[in-house]
């Protein structure tokens, strides 16, 4: 299609960029979307500062150590995401313009690939072209945590490539090749199908056949066809190794959240309809979505094996492995090819299937890898029905524009998260976990839409003892709709989900701001007790469920602080700050803990509140100054400032005094105007500063 060999990757790239352009970030800014708010943006083990922190960030679990349910163990991608945060800081635009150039990369080895087994510019520039234009792509290149999926890919594809140059005479290159694999392993579990793709595509590139050998001649033969994959063996068992020592155990036990509890007959029959679900998805994608449905109602359970989806389901797979079968058996490099894309397509989807349980029914995520060996076998498809290249052109310039509008509005939605579930709604509108996520995504600009999502959710999750956790947040969704109007009835709602589940923390966080908004407006001095002594019962309470929830851990601390239990609070304060790259909530509490905390034998700690209160200014002064901040963060700020000033001055540092207020003034100019004048004629007047020039928070 192109007489010139450097075209093909620049239009691949070029396809590659316009198909995704939101994560680009050029028209508008990309936000953080669903895991990518744990794992990067609230990830404090990211920020690797020396040795032993980048020995913990590679020997701790994927999700940390808070989350126990989740048994993952990817350090490659965290390496990826700490380099990024190393270099950018915690920019959404940067993290995903990364996955993008992976991605481009990415596209650029598929073209290799396919040129390699196809022997057809053509025909793998086709394959090229279809695989970077793929909707199925947007979750994992627009979404950050999506890198895992990249990353394994990329390794896999350099391995293969690395693996085939081999094989051609360069012996030296089987060791980096197994070191691809190794990167792959620890990338994403779904690399583990790797060795028998690579099989695959070494039966798919097979000679013509030899006169019949000896028995020596064959033996020699075999062992040195089988003799690199000795190294590939190894790189796995040595993933598998280090798997088993980080996470104490090779595969989720029961107690993970996977589909582990299921019977493996009822798991088949996921994996039956799901697999049906990707093929549909991989020919013509539809709309993404964040959570996508069973494929059967829970309270039937899965159909039987008789059932006529499943029969269905079955005959169609059935099917595409036979014709991937007998094109791998013929001769020409067009049928090997669509072969060896059926085969690798079904081996890469094998992993993430649900046979092997996995915790996620459908998602299009799991279809990123077998996308590579649809796009082959598709490429194969339209270079044998359109021989001449200008029906080539035609066939492919078609599908392309069906496929980049839809990529690109994928992506558009997996990098903001309002976005992201509106779409997913639309694809699912009964949908009570997708109507849970969108209240909480609403909340903050549309309370009226947020509660009748709730209510949606509140509904769809009948009875509660089914589903207590999602019927708990439910609740506690409509508790914060109608905390404004109706307190009672809020508290009322609280109480019901903390009944449900208490571990929940929207429900711990809802229900002790109640009840210390209850104790602020009482005036009776037991029944405050009475009051703060459940708040703090709550929380504990889901700090029990959930120990690694920073809100959980603040709250905690406000609620001691409230109680005057100055040293607990300063240690709740304390465990926040470990949970959090920039705690500044955390901070500043923990200095009110130091500032007030006197219990005979101790004294109030002023140098370490000074300490926390200044790590706090350094934390907001620059989203502040960039016109970032929120009415929370500025807040915050101008209390922190405040309250550093008053502090320092009371120590008798008064040049620090007057340093902060009159930030404190130039910032915010209205901010306790009375006290900040008072304060700064003890420390002797001074001109404010240009309010803005914003100075240095130091």
């Amino acid at each position: 299609m192109l007489r010139r060999r450097g075209l093909a990757p620049l239009l691949v790239v070029a396809v590659a960029l316009v198909c995704h352009w939101p994560a680009l970030g050029l028209l508008e800014a990309t936000r953080f979307t669903f895991d990518d708010v744990p794992i990067v943006a609230q990830n404090p083990r990211l920020d690797v500062r020396d040795g032993a922190g980048l020995l913990r960030l590679l020997t701790s679990k994927y999700w940390g150590e808070g989350y126990a349910a989740e048994r993952l163990w990817r350090p490659l991608p965290l390496l990826s995401y700490a380099v990024d945060v190393s270099l950018w800081g915690r920019s959404p635009d940067a993290l995903h313009r990364t996955n993008l150039a992976l991605f481009a990369l990415l596209c650029l080895l598929v073209l290799a690939l396919a040129r390699r087994l196809l022997g057809s510019r053509s025909g793998a520039l086709a394959a090229a072209l279809l695989f970077a234009a793929h909707p199925v792509h947007a979750e994992c290149v627009a979404g950050v945590v999506g890198r895992a999926e990249v990353l394994a890919l990329l390794c896999v594809c350099a391995g293969v490539l690395l693996h085939l140059r081999a094989r051609r005479g360069r012996r030296a290159l089987y060791a980096p090749a197994a070191l691809c694999f190794f990167a792959a392993f620890l990338s994403k579990e779904s690399a583990f199908a790797a060795p028998a793709l690579l099989a695959v595509v070494e039966f798919g590139l097979r000679g013509p056949p030899s006169p019949r050998p000896g028995l020596r001649a064959r033996a020699r033969r075999v062992l040195g066809a089988l003799a690199p994959y000795l190294a590939h063996a190894a790189a796995l068992g040595a993933a598998l190794g280090l798997r088993a020592l980080v996470l104490g155990e090779v595969f989720p036990t029961r107690g993970a959240r996977t589909l582990g509890d299921m019977p493996l007959t009822q798991r088949g029959v996921v994996a039956a309809l799901s697999g049906r679900d990707a093929v549909r998805t991989l020919l013509w994608p539809s709309t993404t979505s964040a959570h996508y449905e069973l494929p059967f109602s829970v309270a039937e359970g899965p159909p039987p094996w008789s059932g006529p989806a499943v029969l269905a389901s079955l005959a169609l797979l059935g099917g595409l492995l036979a014709l991937g079968s007998v094109a791998l058996l013929r001769r020409g490099r067009l049928w090997r090819g669509l072969g060896v894309g059926v085969w690798g397509a079904a081996l890469a989807f094998g992993p993430v299937s649900n046979l092997v349980p996995i915790g996620v029914v459908f998602a299009d995520r799991l279809l990123f890898a077998p996308s590579l060996w649809a796009c082959l076998a598709l490429a194969c498809l339209l270079r044998g029905l359109a021989r001449r290249p200008p029906a080539l052109a035609l066939a492919l310039g078609a599908l392309l524009l069906g496929y980049a509008p839809r990529a690109q509005a994928n992506a558009r939605a997996w990098v903001h998260p309002l976005r992201l579930w509106e779409t997913s709604q639309r694809r699912f509108p009964q949908s009570p976990r997708i109507a849970l996520a969108l209240g909480y995504a609403l909340l903050p600009s549309d309370p009226a839409r947020a509660e009748r999502n709730f209510a949606l959710a509140a509904e769809g999750f009948r009875p509660p003892e089914r589903w207590p956790r999602f019927a708990a947040k439910a609740r506690a969704g409509l508790a914060l709709c109608a905390s404004e109007r109706d307190p009672p009835r809020a508290l009322r709602l609280f109480e019901e989900a903390a009944h449900i589940d208490a571990g929940v923390p929207e429900v711990a966080l809802g229900l002790s701001a109640a009840y210390l908004r209850l104790a602020d407006q009482t005036q009776d001095e037991a029944r405050r007790r009475a009051l703060r002594q459940k708040a703090e019962r709550a929380v504990r309470a889901a700090v029990r469920a959930s120990p690694a929830n920073y809100d959980l851990w603040v709250r905690l601390g406000s609620v001691l602080l409230a109680r005057q239990r100055w040293r607990e609070a300063e240690a709740a304060f304390a465990r926040a700050i470990e949970r959090r790259p920039a705690p500044w909530q955390a901070l500043c509490g923990r200095a009110a803990a130091r500032r007030l905390g006197y219990a005979p034998p101790h004294l109030p700690d002023e140098a370490g509140a000074l300490a926390d209160y200044a790590a706090a200014i350094d934390l907001l002064w620059p989203r502040y100054a960039q016109g970032r901040a929120t009415e929370e963060e500025r807040r915050y700020l101008a209390e922190a400032l405040l309250l550093r000033g008053t502090l320092a001055g009371k120590r008798g540092d008064r040049a620090l005094a007057r340093r902060c207020l009159q930030r404190l003034r130039a910032a915010f100019p209205t901010y306790r105007a009375e006290t900040v004048r008072q304060l700064l004629a003890l420390f002797g007047e001074a001109a404010p500063e240009d309010p803005a020039t914003p100075p240095s928070p130091r």
